[in-house]
């Protein structure tokens, strides 16, 4: 199996709400299929971060998102992984090991000096996969406030 990593554009939108729809009610998340449509494109024509479709062997099996920010705590580029998703069929083959390689090797590329995420603390096996790649807590609490309402 070839894993195979490419930027998202408009025409994997459709592919990748499906995915989405399949995150979200996993992690029981609310999925607003137009709102997260036009989000998609919103963000694919940003400069926001990027999107990109992971694929094996030609197939669509995943997606993830990184939204990029600037630290002046961390002393430079920052980056949030957003979303990340691979089909569950598709999972414990090394595939999520190999996207977060490409993740960590594009950062690294494009001089971005950290990475954050969120785990919900219900997901053990994605906290113990996170930690295996090297990520820590912080003694410090993520907090959000919404601003649409």
């Amino acid at each position: 199996m070839k894993t195979e990593i490419r930027k998202a554009t408009v025409e994997d939108v459709q592919t990748i709400l499906g995915f989405m729809k399949s995150f979200y009610e996993y992690d029981g998340l609310n999925y607003d299929k137009e709102k997260s449509e036009a989000t998609l494109h919103e963000f694919i024509k940003s400069k926001a971060g990027s999107l990109f479709v992971t694929e094996s062997s030609g197939k669509p099996v995943g997606y993830f998102c990184l939204a990029y920010g600037y630290s002046l705590e961390l002393h430079g580029k920052d980056c949030f992984l957003d979303e990340i998703f691979i089909i569950p069929e598709y999972r414990k083959q090394g595939i999520g090991a190999e996207v977060m390689k490409f993740i960590e090797d594009y950062l690294k590329k494009e001089n971005f000096k950290s990475i954050h995420l969120i785990v919900f603390e219900k997901n053990i096996l994605a906290q113990q996969f996170y930690i295996k790649k090297g990520f820590r807590t912080r003694d410090a609490v993520f907090m959000t406030k919404s601003l649409s309402g």
